[in-house]
């Protein structure tokens, strides 16, 4: 029974990641419109990525666009890798798609997967100061272990730019663990902060699954490569209810 609360727990945590691991950023209208067909714009606010962070925003990349985002979380207890491919397709530009891989290790407890998910824009893009948007996605995960269970996630998104320079992204959900049979909602909140334009933002979350403790993230992001790469540095706590630190080190690419 703890080897399969375990498992289940990192299950969760992956499929978290996974509903929630998408590239896009924030921009003003005319450089949106540069970023559709190639160019480096020029930032109007924070970058408005979700990345390894477990709170997701409402954006996606843009039509016809793609990326790969893949990072690795270690600690003593064991270890988590993911690799995203996702794309809009010109013909849906309001709905983002992910076929994804996971594999990781909790306390002895093996998990590996294959995800897929849709995201779906509900509100216009989040331009300018006082702007909100509005997202919802659903995921499932398919354990690819001998006797391991399959899992679903629903997630409702919002995001506020604040400031100039600072977005605030909250989300509801829901989701199923398989390996216990059961439901359990999802909650978080993440504020995501420019330092320098273009170059890096600051990162500070909280989130739960219901039957877990709380857990925090807090990273930095620098964006290299005339903004097409991005690098991921987490420090995070209590991913699953584990009650132990991870480090993250991750990147992601836009083509």
């Amino acid at each position: 029974m703890a080897l399969d609360r375990r498992r289940s727990a990192l299950a969760a945590r992956i499929l978290h990641a996974v509903a929630t691991a998408r590239r896009h950023l924030h921009r003003a209208a005319g450089a949106v419109r540069m970023a559709l067909v190639g160019m480096a714009p020029a930032a109007a606010g924070p970058a408005c990525a979700s990345g390894p962070y477990a709170v997701d925003d409402a954006a996606i990349t843009p039509a016809g666009a793609g990326q790969v985002e893949s990072w690795m979380s270690l600690a003593r207890r064991g270890h988590l890798w993911i690799l995203l491919p996702a794309t809009t397709l010109p013909r849906l530009p309001w709905a983002e798609w992910t076929l994804g891989f996971d594999t990781g290790r909790d306390a002895g407890a093996r998990a590996t997967g294959l995800q897929l998910q849709g995201k779906f824009l509900l509100s216009a893009a989040v331009e300018e100061v006082g702007d909100w948007g509005l997202a919802a996605s659903a995921g499932a995960r398919l354990g690819l272990d001998r006797g391991s269970a399959h899992d679903v996630i629903l997630n409702g998104i919002l995001s506020f730019l604040v400031r100039e320079r600072l977005l605030l992204h909250g989300n509801l959900g829901w989701t199923r663990l398989g390996a216990e049979g059961r439901g359990a909602l999802t909650v978080g909140a993440r504020a995501e902060a420019t330092l320098v334009p273009d170059r890096l933002t600051l990162h500070a979350e909280v989130f739960g699954l219901q039957g877990f403790g709380p857990g925090f993230q807090l990273g930095l992001r620098p964006t290299i490569a005339g903004g097409q790469v991005d690098l991921e540095l987490v420090a995070s706590h209590n991913l699953a209810g584990e009650r132990s630190t991870w480090a993250t080190l991750g990147v992601a690419v836009r083509f």
